[in-house]
């Protein structure tokens, strides 16, 4: 054996023997949360144990200590586990830049989410003008992007000036302590179902339930993990809001606190002084039930007085993802505030609301589509919100609050028969009336046939009178507006998802309410015949959101794209050379949803020979349409051709049904200018017109296509002017009156001036004489205390001098009466005073009334 060998060996029979002296002298550390009721009593035994206080919640009575892992040996009530948590989602798929969805089909954006008008917010926005401005909500996950359109403006900060955003944004290690960072989202999933709850403006961008809120966010799950540590901090922070430094900062306090988070099978008491605290002050706590499945649920979803929120698809079925079960709860606090008790057993979730292929924001101004009760969490956050804010004003606080929320939401939700849908699916729009004291009777709803293609046509049937003022929406698309008629009205379907799709009834300007499903399916629309090298349209809907399609010509791959946020996708091809006219199949594959399939066959002939006789044989016309035509606004569009025209005609050939009325054809040499009239709102906005034109020696065909609008894109404008227009006018008018006004108060001014100016001179003259009537009294004074004198020195001397006492007693009686007149004086001076100085104010006040005059 040589040296290194035998040095070796030495080395392995060393560590052989110091290892379990190594185990024994560094136990293994763990993190605990401590219930410190018994206070310094309790840290104390602590210590004793060989732990170390990192975190003290003082609002809670909580603390964090690290402790050996031999401490679990003892039974300690006091001690839990500091345990992980997990955002409750299935997963994002990552989209492109908003500003590809941003666009319009017709009167309504693509830039929107089935989950939105599912629950109802859009008919609450419409009905109510209620979008949650005024309000806070708070939201603790994994952070947030400040900066992307669905969310920029609506983090709460105290000082705009501070990147940090001291009140609106917080971040917490795993141990609870803050972190100074600016804003940011560590895993995604912050701002996704941050966006669920306040993204977009509910019109161009349609996706937060409450788009006019503001937002709090505390990231408690860096990098999509955290532990119990964290989202107590997070709770505290919402409570007592300070800055990264520990410095408190006047920030509101939430209606809600959303919580897509948990950890899935714990019924541990560790979040419930939290939870109380939350209750107590009036803020209603939203938490997702976890993905668990059935048979399980999540904490604090599962916590009596939170609202446990379960998922559901496009069906209305609670999904097969979303946990429920009779919750048992092992040791319930002996108080409560929410409904003043803690039962020992009770169902979870509370309500459901949607979590499959949720769309929202994603970091980077980008979208994601997902499932989840993390999507299902916010939705039910954002309908909390509304019906508290409404309820706070009628001064409800406190654990009264959080219980009238709670009872508003599970009574006006729509039952499902599940065991995992609590009282059911959320209805916004009854729990925002029912907040208001606004009385909304039912309206029963059906839809004929229940199931069909996009751009088809479904009668609706409603148990209203007929000739009710109602309107009808389609997946949050107002398809009707208008007397309803004996035996139902006739609507076209929108462009939609694939599947349920909801259909409301809103009648009598609100008061009466009635929903239900419609299911939609696949459709590819396509032209019959084709020619070689020409561009033809291709048009997918009733496709899953965002799914990514393949379309398939003959074998060869058309296109690949995904299919936009209400499952259609609009695509242009160019047909393939083929020497003799053949069928061809075309085929779409939905790799997101492999169960779609659609296929159609198409002729495609040959190019159109060209003459070999070397004259001008075609007809190169020029056809000159604008960008739009509206409905039901005669309009024009020219023909140009470099030869004289001498016959022209327009076919309509697509849409199917007839929507454009040629009035008439004005021929001109080479100049044909035709007059048409859009009578209704084609499919998908768009119309292709054939053009046939003849010169006296050939003639040619043309295709030309034009989008179609509702109404005058610059109409709003338009009206808002001449509303303007209006009201200059009466502005004019109001001014030439207020003119007079003004030029009749400068005159009362001008003799207000003049009058006091004379009181000024009036009181000058009084004080004068008032000052010479001091000094003679004063002078009469000391002459009467002269002779009274001189007649104590004669009644001395017993002279009677019968004169000088006629004389005393006439000078007693001039001066009381020169004291008369004295006090007359001043009554009249005062008064004199009080009417200048009313005056003066007077004057003061009409000044005061014209300079705020427009």
């Amino acid at each position: 054996m040589d040296l290194r060998t035998s040095l070796l060996l030495l080395v392995l029979i060393a560590l052989a023997v110091t290892w379990p002296l190594v185990t024994v002298a560094s136990p293994e550390i763990r993190e605990y949360i401590v219930d410190l009721k018994a206070g310094t009593q309790t840290i104390n035994e602590l210590s004793e144990f060989g732990c170390s206080v990192l975190r003290v919640f003082k609002y809670f009575g909580l603390a964090l200590a690290a402790c050996p892992k031999s401490i679990e040996g003892y039974s300690l009530s006091y001690i839990m586990p500091n345990l992980e948590v997990t955002p409750a989602t299935t997963g994002l798929r990552v989209y492109g830049n908003l500003d590809s969805y941003g666009s319009y089909e017709g009167s309504y954006t693509t830039a929107w989410s089935w989950a939105v008008s599912r629950v109802g917010a859009d008919i609450v926005w419409t009905y109510t003008k209620l979008t949650g401005s005024g309000l806070v909500v708070a939201v603790l996950d994994t952070g947030i992007d400040p900066d992307h359109p669905l969310l920029a403006g609506k983090l709460v900060t105290t000082n705009p000036g501070d990147p940090t955003y001291p009140g609106g944004w917080i971040e917490f290690d795993r141990q609870g302590r803050p972190v100074c960072t600016r804003p940011r989202d560590t895993y995604g999933h912050g701002t996704w179902v941050s966006s669920i709850l306040v993204g977009g403006d509910g019109s161009t961008y349609v996706f937060g339930v409450v788009p006019g809120a503001q937002l709090r966010v505390a990231n408690v799950l860096p990098g999509g993990s955290g532990t119990f540590a964290q989202v107590l901090a997070g709770l505290e922070w919402v409570l007592e809001p300070y800055d990264c430094r520990g410095r408190p900062v006047d920030a509101p306090r939430p209606v809600v606190v959303s919580m897509s988070l948990g950890a899935l099978g714990n019924y541990s008491n560790v979040l419930l002084p939290a939870i109380r605290k939350l209750i107590e002050a009036g803020i209603t706590p939203v938490a997702a039930i976890g993905n668990g499945g059935p048979y399980t649920s999540s904490n604090p979803g599962n916590i009596w007085g939170v609202i446990g929120v379960g998922a559901t698809d496009f069906e209305d079925e609670v999904t097969y993802f979303s946990s429920y079960e009779l919750v048992e709860w092992p040791s319930p606090p002996e108080s409560w505030p929410f409904k003043g008790y803690y039962p020992r057993t009770y169902r979870k979730p509370d309500v459901v609301a949607p979590g499959t292929d949720v769309v929202g924001a994603y970091p980077g101004a980008l979208l994601a589509i997902g499932s989840g009760t993390s999507a299902a969490t916010p939705l039910a956050a954002g309908v909390a919100a509304l019906v508290a804010g409404e309820l706070r004003k009628q001064g409800l606080s406190g654990a009264k609050l959080v219980e009238a929320v709670y009872d508003t939401l599970t009574s006006t939700a729509t039952q499902i028969d599940h065991p995992g849908a609590g009282y059911g699916r959320l209805r916004a729009y009854l729990a925002v009336s029912r907040a208001l004291n606004k009385s909304v009777g039912p309206a029963s709803v059906s839809v004929f046939p229940g199931r069909v293609e996009p751009g088809k046509a479904v009668k609706v049937v409603l148990d209203v009178i007929p000739g009710t003022y109602v309107n009808i929406y389609i997946s949050g698309v107002r398809v009707y507006s208008g007397a309803y008629q004996s035996g139902g009205v006739v609507v076209t379907v929108p462009l939609t998802h694939i599947g349920g799709n909801i259909v409301v009834a809103v009648a009598g300007e609100g008061t009466f309410y009635g929903e239900t499903l419609m299911s939609a399916s696949p459709s590819l629309v396509v032209g019959n015949n084709m020619t070689s090298g020409n561009l033809y349209d291709l048009l997918l809907t009733g496709l899953g959101i965002g799914d990514t399609i393949a379309v398939y010509l003959a074998g060869n791959i058309l296109t690949l794209d995904s299919a936009n946020l209400r499952g259609s996708l609009h695509t242009k091809f160019m047909a393939p050379y083929t020497n003799t006219s053949r069928t061809l199949q075309i085929l779409v594959r939905d790799f997101t949803t492999p169960k779609v399939s659609l296929s159609a066959a198409v002729v495609v002939g040959p190019p159109v020979a060209r003459p070999e006789v070397v004259v001008p044989t075609e007809l190169a016309i020029h056809v000159n349409a604008r960008n739009y035509y509206t409905v039901g606004k005669p309009d024009t569009l020219q023909v140009l051709s470099p030869q004289e025209l001498v016959n022209l005609t327009v076919r309509q050939v697509y849409p199917e049904s007839a929507v454009v009325a040629v009035l008439n054809t004005t021929l001109v040499k080479n100049l044909a200018v035709v007059a048409i009239n859009v009578t209704s709102y084609p499919n998908y906005g768009v119309v292709f017109l054939e053009i046939s034109a003849c010169s006296p020696s050939t003639c040619s065909t043309t295709l030309s296509s034009f989008n179609v609008v509702l109404e005058e894109p610059t109409k709003p404008l338009s009206d808002a002017l001449k509303s303007l227009a209006a009201r200059l006018d009466e502005v004019r008018e109001s001014l030439k009156v207020e003119q007079g006004e003004v030029a009749r108060l400068s005159e009362v001014l001008r003799s207000l001036s003049n009058l006091t100016s004379t009181y000024s001179k009036d009181i000058e003259s009084l004080r004068s004489s008032y000052t010479k009537l001091e000094a003679l009294i004063s002078n009469t004074t000391s002459r009467i205390a002269l002779l009274e004198q001189r007649v104590r020195e004669l009644d001395t001397i017993k002279v009677e001098v019968a004169g000088v006492g006629v004389s005393l007693e006439e000078l007693r009686r001039s001066c009381g009466e020169l004291s008369t007149s004295i006090s007359q004086y001043r009554t009249v001076t005062t008064v004199l005073l009080v009417i200048s100085g009313i005056s003066l104010v007077v004057a003061l006040i009409a000044l005061y009334r014209t300079s705020r005059r427009p």
